[in-house]
């Protein structure tokens, strides 16, 4: 009945991001935008097992994303292209939370009931607790990150499996001597951790995990502890090893002597939002070098250590586990090993979920030992945290309000300008073929307005690209490497027209790649020179575009964009007088 309880009180806090609409945040290339989503074949899903895609291998996570996309197929595209239905990848998201909401409570109860029965407390005080310490896990604030963002699922499944293979370990352990229960649960335990780290690969931390369970909470020896955990320790191995070949990490790396500060910073950070969960955002942009920039972090590291030291002075295992559970959790993503995400900041919200983990049983423990005061405190507690939630789950309604809210957090979000310039530059397509489908149903008045309105947009857009490579040049000590922008900026310029200022993006784009980013000229140099070419035959110049059709088809030369823009330039230029 609790666990019923837990389930629709999560449901119903997170509710309102059923109705929300995808989002420009890695939703585009991982969803609605992915040819293998579009429609989702058997070959996609031999692709998902067998290749890692955008930095990350997590076939898990990608299986269930395929499941949905065929579920979630409509029987034509929106008005912006997008065939899939957003509505059923979020409520699989918030009903996957709620479910990891209801597996936290058996674990919390599990863990209590090993501590109550040491000091022969009643079971209707381990429910109260655990469930409490479930829903300070299912509806703070920080969590509305993960369950909200819909390529952020990932995060949901590997927390909830983790959970699952926690929970079942707890089990096993406390069902010993009891062989056939143990191998039960055990072989539960193993498969879920398995399949948690193949959605994604943070699920390494879980052996950890178990460990500083089975000794701080179930009072068992280090002996024990690595002999229950011995066959997931090389699983975890390995999950390091792919995890690590899969990303291709172009962010400046941190001095060695550097990242432990990186990492005391983001534990304080950690703690703070933890605590006053104020003022989230996707974006907090506390990349290394601005936190070094900005001289705090070679003072916010004393708050992790000063609560360390607190925890050494009165220690309480339960207290301690719980700091060490949420530590774990966050390590691999700490700063101490450099990260694809620290492009943008070290630190984010959806890091946090599983590190939930550890306020839940602090806050479980607490109140199962001070039942008239920590108990009503507590209900008082997760109720705003949970009106705070309810209201952040607005801000992920749409492209416009995710990133908005972002720059008003951030204004030096350059993620956020980028993404919120691609929306309008999305609208500003949508207007163009508006106008388009208007003047084939011979109403001219109408394509002008779209067109005019498409015009707006794209400027707009444009205003928001500058405004993007400015900031991240700021926070990034003058240095232009945000490729991305600088070619998004070059298209919108071209489609305004301004194919002089487009021809001067494509020329830095190019010399960001030559200097910093060498990997990508295979790839990414012959798109370049191509639309480079194009818009040189909008300025009539088509011995300069065949100038750069040569440079692409010698790094590209079965390209048929390359050789359709080639047969152009041609044309034109038997057509060009010579001067």
């Amino acid at each position: 009945m609790i666990a019923l309880l837990i389930f629709a009180l999560t449901f119903a806090g997170m509710a309102r991001i059923c109705r929300n609409d995808f989002v420009a945040w890695d939703d585009s290339f991982t969803l609605y935008n992915n040819p293998k989503m579009n429609p989702p074949t058997a070959e996609s899903l031999k692709f998902y097992w067998t290749h890692a895609e955008h930095g990350l291998y997590i076939p898990g996570t990608q299986t269930v994303w395929l499941a949905l996309a065929k579920i979630a197929r409509n029987d034509a595209p929106d008005l912006q292209g997008i065939w899939l239905n957003s509505r059923v990848f979020h409520t699989a998201s918030v009903a996957l939370h709620a479910a990891a909401a209801v597996v936290m409570f058996l674990l919390l109860r599990r863990l209590l009931t090993a501590v109550r029965a040491r000091e022969d407390e009643i079971p209707v005080t381990v429910d109260i607790a655990a469930a409490i310490g479930a829903l300070l896990f299912a509806l703070h604030p920080v969590q509305v990150e993960s369950v909200a963002w819909a390529a952020g699922m990932k995060d949901v499944l590997y927390g909830l499996f983790a959970l699952v293979s926690l929970w079942q370990y707890v089990v096993a352990v406390q069902s010993s001597p009891d062989r056939p229960r143990v191998v039960i649960h055990m072989s539960i335990a193993t498969a879920a951790f398995v399949w948690a780290i193949l959605c994604k690969p943070t699920a390494m931390v879980v052996p950890a995990l178990a460990v500083v369970i089975h000794i701080a909470i179930l009072r068992g020896s280090w002996r024990a502890a690595l002999k229950w955990t011995a066959a997931w320790w090389p699983i975890t191995l390995g999950a390091m090893i792919v995890a690590r070949l899969a990303q291709q990490v172009d962010v400046p790396f941190a001095p060695l002597w550097l990242r432990p500060l990186v990492a005391g910073d983001a534990l304080a950070f950690y703690a703070g939002k933890i605590l006053w969960p104020w003022k989230l955002c996707i974006d907090y942009g506390r990349s290394p070098a601005v936190a070094q920039d900005g001289g705090w972090i070679y003072a916010t590291w004393l708050i992790p250590v000063a609560i360390a030291a607190l925890l050494w002075r009165k220690p309480r295992r339960e207290i301690i586990a719980a700091a060490l559970l949420a530590t774990i959790c966050v390590a691999p993503v700490l700063g101490l090993a450099s990260f694809m995400f620290q492009f943008y900041s070290t630190v984010a919200d959806h890091y946090l979920y599983l590190a939930m983990l550890g306020p839940a049983l602090a806050v479980a423990w607490i109140v199962a030992n001070d039942q008239k005061y920590a108990r009503p405190v507590a209900f008082v507690v997760i109720g705003l945290f949970a009106v705070k939630s309810f209201a952040q789950t607005a801000t992920w309604r749409d492209d416009e309000s995710l990133f908005t809210h972002t720059l008003a957090v951030n204004e030096k979000s350059f993620v956020a300008c980028n993404n919120l310039g691609g929306s309008f530059d999305s609208m500003g397509d949508a207007l163009v073929a508006g106008a388009k489908i208007a003047d084939d149903m011979g109403d001219p008045v109408t394509g002008r307005a779209y067109r005019r309105l498409a015009v707006e947009n794209f400027q707009r857009a444009r205003e928001l690209y500058v405004k993007s490579i400015e900031t991240r040049q700021a926070v990034n000590r003058g240095i232009d490497d945000h490729l991305q922008t600088r070619g998004l900026l070059a298209m919108t310029c071209s489609k305004l027209k301004r194919h002089d200022e487009a021809l001067a993006h494509w020329a830095a784009a190019a010399e960001m790649i030559n200097s910093r980013l060498p990997h990508l000229a295979k790839t990414e140099l012959p798109k370049i020179h191509c639309l480079a070419a194009k818009d040189l035959l909008a300025l009539r110049r088509p011995a300069d575009a065949m100038r750069h059709l040569a440079a692409a088809r010698a790094l590209d030369p079965n390209n048929l964009a390359i050789a359709d823009t080639t047969d152009q330039a041609q044309r034109m230029l038997a057509t060009t007088p010579l001067d």
